[in-house]
């Protein structure tokens, strides 16, 4: 994830740097922003939906007792 957030502001600073007035640079940053944060809500996401799933699925607890 922390890869993809700096390949995506890496893609952001090519972006404003062909841009010729400061309008298209705020919008290619406020852009790259809520790219960046909308990656960062699925990965979270994510981690929510799977740690539902695997506190949902856990087995039986199973004890033995042992004789010495």
């Amino acid at each position: 994830m922390i890869v993809l957030v700096i390949a995506n502001f890496g893609a952001v600073d090519d972006v404003t740097g062909d841009c010729i007035d400061a309008a298209c640079a705020t919008g290619a940053i406020i852009g790259g922003g809520a790219l960046a944060v909308g990656g960062w809500f699925v990965w979270f996401l994510g981690t929510i939906i799977l740690g539902i799933l695997m506190f949902a699925t856990r087995g039986k607890l199973v004890t033995y007792e042992v004789k010495q």
